[in-house]
């Protein structure tokens, strides 16, 4: 195959990479939404998550990327922005959403300016702090025994995303790609093991509850108010 094709397969590659990534957290919050739940995210798996595409935007803001690598950071700290405040709704604690309240891409920012020398190591961030987040996430669905809580989707949109990145990396002519390999090859196992979690703690799945407290129900006094108020109108 020639260069300049397997070139233009690995951008295309790297393409629906970006893209698959910058959907993968759309089905969690969709789901937390719909249980009216966190139960089952690790927060502090988010956080450190967080961290990490902080300093992606940051360093592909000053390092003049592709404008598709500075979307996709910004697009997922918008996304662990939702997150955070989803956990502070449902789980009434504010201190969750303080977390989105204040820009983390700005510490990244500042680190810059005052420490210009540290900007060349902004890159390795993202992938360490990768590996790093998943820990938190494994150790409670093993503590838990289940993975409830968790969107499988969003998961195989995560393990997807990690596999054309590597497509795109292993098909492309250029060889300074060390970071992006450890991202999408931890992508593709982190993913991937949450999977197996679900296909070995299947037997343990259970309704999610909502943890939003439940209207107390109208005793018979207040019930014969009601009714009289109906009356007089």
């Amino acid at each position: 195959m020639k260069t300049e094709t397997r070139d233009l397969i690995a951008k295309y590659c790297g393409y629906t990479s970006t893209g698959l990534g910058v959907v993968q957290y759309l089905p969690q919050i969709y789901l937390n939404f719909k249980n009216k739940s966190t139960t089952g995210v690790s927060f502090s798996s988010m956080i450190i998550k967080f961290i990490g595409f902080s300093f992606q935007f940051v360093n592909g803001y000053l390092a003049n990327d592709p404008t598709f690598i500075i979307a996709y950071a910004f697009f997922m700290l918008l996304e662990s922005m939702i997150l955070f405040y989803q956990f502070a709704m449902y789980r009434k604690d504010k201190k969750y959403a303080y977390f989105g309240l204040f820009a983390m891409p700005g510490v990244p920012y500042v680190l810059s300016i005052l420490y210009p020398q540290a900007i060349p190591y902004f890159p390795i961030v993202k992938p360490l702090v990768q590996i790093f987040s998943h820990i938190p996430q494994l150790q409670l669905c093993i503590k838990q025994q289940s993975v409830k809580g968790i969107s499988l989707t969003g998961q195989k949109l995560n393990f997807l995303n990690g596999l054309f990145g590597l497509m795109s990396l292993s098909l492309s002519s250029k060889d300074d790609a060390t970071s992006s390999f450890i991202s999408y090859f931890f992508s593709v196992l982190s993913a991937g093991s949450i999977l197996l979690l679900a296909w070995l703690f299947k037997k343990n799945e259970e309704p999610i509850k909502s943890e939003k407290k439940p209207k107390k129900p109208k005793n018979n006094s207040d019930k014969k108010e009601e009714i009289e108020r109906k009356k007089n109108n």
